[in-house]
């Protein structure tokens, strides 16, 4: 598998992967992030109910302060994994490929923080923050 790097991402040198990560069978994490008018630092929790591999599933979910009408309401996306690039450093995942909002971004499991960037369909839009790990089994 080529290796797959974000626009702009900044790669650690000497980064090394664990295996604990990438052997959990479930797997959460939550952050903050703001999107346009809709959200500022919303909480956003990423799940991956059957842990890090391709075409495992992925659940997001997250509250807009206001939405594209300008109600307060929720967002449950759901997908899979498209890409998890484990030769890239630090290791390069993207979920939800396809889909009106889809994310990409890098796993730590030195840290347990994790840098994703949330793009819109027409990758005219951003944003770029940080989840860490909440809960793995």
């Amino acid at each position: 598998m080529a290796a797959h790097h974000m626009r702009g991402a900044r790669i650690q040198p000497g980064f090394a992967i664990r295996d604990s990560l990438f052997q959990k069978s479930f797997l959460s994490f939550t952050g903050k992030f703001d999107w346009l008018h809709h959200a500022k630092d919303c909480m956003i929790t990423v799940v991956f109910p059957s842990g890090l591999k391709e075409n495992a599933p992925a659940l997001a979910y997250w509250q807009w302060d206001t939405d594209a009408k300008g109600m307060h309401s929720k967002a449950e996306p759901k997908g899979v994994i498209d890409v998890l690039g484990l030769s890239s450093n630090p290791p390069y995942i993207r979920f939800f490929k396809g889909r009106y909002y889809f994310f990409e971004g890098q796993i730590s499991d030195s840290e347990k923080v994790s840098n994703l960037t949330k793009w819109d369909e027409t990758q005219k839009n951003r944003s770029d923050f940080q989840v860490a790990l909440s809960f793995s089994k």
